[in-house]
Protein backbone atom coordinates (compact mmCIF):
# COMPACT_ATOMS: atom_id res chain seq x y z
CA UNK A 1 0.00 0.00 0.00
CA UNK A 2 2.96 2.35 0.42
CA UNK A 3 3.27 2.97 -3.36
CA UNK A 4 -0.46 3.74 -3.51
CA UNK A 5 -0.24 6.38 -0.77
CA UNK A 6 2.96 7.91 -2.18
CA UNK A 7 1.28 8.14 -5.59
CA UNK A 8 -1.89 9.69 -4.12
CA UNK A 9 0.04 12.19 -2.00
CA UNK A 10 2.24 13.33 -4.90
CA UNK A 11 -0.64 13.51 -7.38
CA UNK A 12 -2.41 16.00 -5.15
CA UNK A 13 0.77 17.81 -4.07
CA UNK A 14 1.88 18.49 -7.64
CA UNK A 15 -1.60 19.50 -8.80
CA UNK A 16 -1.90 22.07 -6.02
CA UNK A 17 1.73 23.18 -6.24
CA UNK A 18 1.33 23.87 -9.98
CA UNK A 19 -1.93 25.75 -9.37
CA UNK A 20 -0.33 27.90 -6.66
CA UNK A 21 2.66 28.69 -8.88
CA UNK A 22 0.33 29.80 -11.70
CA UNK A 23 -1.77 31.85 -9.28
CA UNK A 24 1.21 33.70 -7.79
CA UNK A 25 3.43 33.69 -10.90
CA UNK A 26 6.47 32.48 -9.03
CA UNK A 27 8.25 29.30 -8.03
CA UNK A 28 8.68 28.93 -4.29
CA UNK A 29 12.23 28.42 -3.09
CA UNK A 30 11.13 26.11 -0.26
CA UNK A 31 9.26 23.68 -2.49
CA UNK A 32 10.06 19.98 -2.66
CA UNK A 33 10.08 17.92 -5.83
CA UNK A 34 8.31 15.06 -4.03
CA UNK A 35 6.64 14.35 -0.73
CA UNK A 36 7.71 11.03 0.71
CA UNK A 37 5.21 8.71 2.33
CA UNK A 38 6.95 7.62 5.52
CA UNK A 39 4.50 4.82 6.11
CA UNK A 40 2.12 3.94 8.91
CA UNK A 41 3.40 4.44 12.45
CA UNK A 42 1.93 3.89 15.88
CA UNK A 43 1.14 7.04 17.81
CA UNK A 44 -1.10 7.87 20.72
CA UNK A 45 -0.92 11.58 19.87
CA UNK A 46 -1.61 12.08 16.17
CA UNK A 47 -3.52 10.71 13.19
CA UNK A 48 -0.98 12.08 10.73
CA UNK A 49 2.17 14.15 10.81
CA UNK A 50 4.43 15.95 8.40
CA UNK A 51 8.18 16.07 8.84
CA UNK A 52 9.83 19.08 7.23
CA UNK A 53 13.55 19.01 6.71
CA UNK A 54 16.41 20.39 4.68
CA UNK A 55 19.71 19.15 3.38
CA UNK A 56 22.60 21.30 2.24
CA UNK A 57 24.71 20.27 -0.74
CA UNK A 58 27.43 22.85 -1.22
CA UNK A 59 25.58 26.16 -1.43
CA UNK A 60 22.31 24.49 -2.46
CA UNK A 61 19.56 23.79 0.09
CA UNK A 62 17.12 20.98 -0.66
CA UNK A 63 13.88 20.97 1.30
CA UNK A 64 12.23 17.67 2.16
CA UNK A 65 8.73 16.75 3.24
CA UNK A 66 7.51 13.41 4.55
CA UNK A 67 4.00 12.39 5.60
CA UNK A 68 3.30 9.65 8.15
CA UNK A 69 -0.13 8.20 8.93
CA UNK A 70 -1.20 6.48 12.12
CA UNK A 71 -1.03 2.70 11.80
CA UNK A 72 -4.61 2.46 13.05
CA UNK A 73 -5.72 3.71 9.61
CA UNK A 74 -3.99 0.65 8.12
CA UNK A 75 -5.84 -1.56 10.62
CA UNK A 76 -9.16 -0.09 9.49
CA UNK A 77 -8.24 -0.49 5.81
CA UNK A 78 -7.49 -4.15 6.53
CA UNK A 79 -10.83 -4.61 8.30
CA UNK A 80 -9.23 -5.16 11.70
CA UNK A 81 -10.67 -3.90 14.96
CA UNK A 82 -9.16 -2.31 18.04
CA UNK A 83 -10.11 -1.99 21.67
CA UNK A 84 -9.95 1.80 21.34
CA UNK A 85 -13.30 3.46 22.14
CA UNK A 86 -14.85 4.99 18.99
CA UNK A 87 -12.15 3.33 16.85
CA UNK A 88 -14.45 3.01 13.82
CA UNK A 89 -15.24 6.74 13.87
CA UNK A 90 -11.79 8.01 14.83
CA UNK A 91 -10.04 6.08 12.05
CA UNK A 92 -12.80 5.92 9.44
CA UNK A 93 -12.14 6.18 5.72
CA UNK A 94 -13.45 9.77 5.83
CA UNK A 95 -10.96 10.60 8.60
CA UNK A 96 -8.15 9.07 6.54
CA UNK A 97 -8.96 11.32 3.58
CA UNK A 98 -9.24 14.36 5.86
CA UNK A 99 -5.90 13.51 7.51
CA UNK A 100 -4.15 13.19 4.14
CA UNK A 101 -5.62 16.55 3.07
CA UNK A 102 -4.54 18.14 6.37
CA UNK A 103 -0.95 16.90 6.03
CA UNK A 104 -0.76 17.96 2.37
CA UNK A 105 -1.88 21.45 3.41
CA UNK A 106 1.13 21.56 5.75
CA UNK A 107 3.43 20.52 2.88
CA UNK A 108 2.03 23.11 0.48
CA UNK A 109 2.12 25.94 3.02
CA UNK A 110 5.72 25.07 3.81
CA UNK A 111 6.54 25.99 0.19
CA UNK A 112 6.06 29.63 1.21
CA UNK A 113 7.87 29.60 4.51
CA UNK A 114 9.01 26.59 6.46
CA UNK A 115 7.13 27.50 9.68
CA UNK A 116 3.86 28.02 7.75
CA UNK A 117 3.78 24.26 7.42
CA UNK A 118 3.56 23.90 11.18
CA UNK A 119 0.68 26.27 11.89
CA UNK A 120 -3.07 25.63 12.05
CA UNK A 121 -4.76 28.81 10.94
CA UNK A 122 -7.61 29.88 8.69
CA UNK A 123 -5.54 29.53 5.48
CA UNK A 124 -4.51 26.02 6.51
CA UNK A 125 -8.11 25.01 7.22
CA UNK A 126 -9.34 26.39 3.87
CA UNK A 127 -6.57 24.64 1.96
CA UNK A 128 -7.34 21.39 3.83
CA UNK A 129 -11.01 21.67 2.85
CA UNK A 130 -10.12 22.35 -0.80
CA UNK A 131 -7.67 19.44 -0.94
CA UNK A 132 -10.16 17.10 0.72
CA UNK A 133 -12.81 17.91 -1.90
CA UNK A 134 -10.23 17.30 -4.64
CA UNK A 135 -9.23 13.96 -3.09
CA UNK A 136 -12.83 12.73 -3.05
CA UNK A 137 -13.04 13.38 -6.81
CA UNK A 138 -9.97 11.25 -7.62
CA UNK A 139 -10.31 7.78 -9.13
CA UNK A 140 -7.64 6.54 -6.70
CA UNK A 141 -9.76 7.48 -3.68
CA UNK A 142 -12.96 6.12 -5.20
CA UNK A 143 -11.26 2.78 -5.87
CA UNK A 144 -9.86 2.52 -2.34
CA UNK A 145 -13.30 3.38 -0.98
CA UNK A 146 -14.83 0.65 -3.17
CA UNK A 147 -12.35 -1.86 -1.78
CA UNK A 148 -13.60 -1.05 1.73
CA UNK A 149 -16.76 -3.01 0.92
CA UNK A 150 -15.43 -6.33 2.21
CA UNK A 151 -18.55 -8.35 1.33
CA UNK A 152 -18.14 -7.46 -2.34
CA UNK A 153 -14.39 -8.12 -2.25
CA UNK A 154 -14.74 -11.54 -0.57
CA UNK A 155 -17.54 -12.52 -2.99
CA UNK A 156 -15.17 -11.71 -5.87
CA UNK A 157 -12.54 -14.07 -4.42
CA UNK A 158 -14.85 -17.09 -4.21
Amino acid sequence: MEPYFEHLINTVYHTYQDALIKKHSSVYPLRSAVVKFGGFQLSYNWKGRTRLGKETVGSLTIYTKEIHLNILFAYRLAGLNSGIPNFAELFSFEELINTIAHELAHCLMANYKINFGQKHEERHEKLTTDIEAFLWALTEVKELERLQNWKELVKGLG
